[in-house]
């Protein structure tokens, strides 16, 4: 069981449809990875910020900014993609 939840603005999640089907597998794949460590395999950006940065895909030509809240319930929230056909 996932011990983040996800979420997703519209913006984002926009730009996830609009990525060929093995670009959002290979996204949902980290998205799954992040929903049971957020913190692993990214980099954080302190205030003013505040936000953690990773990467996906085979040549890691994806990037996922994201902002990670801990309490009251544990959160991911999406907040920009983007993507490089290599």
């Amino acid at each position: 069981m996932p011990r983040y939840r996800v979420v997703w603005p519209d913006i984002p999640w926009e730009d996830r449809v609009s990525y060929p089907t093995s670009v959002q597998q290979q996204l949902d794949q980290r998205i799954e990875e992040l929903q049971q460590d957020p913190r692993t395999r990214a980099r954080y950006h302190p205030p003013p910020r505040d936000h953690w940065i990773t990467s996906f895909g085979p040549n890691l030509q994806g990037t996922i900014v994201y902002s990670i809240r801990d309490e009251p319930i544990p959160t991911v929230g999406i907040l920009r993609l983007s993507y490089m056909d290599l």
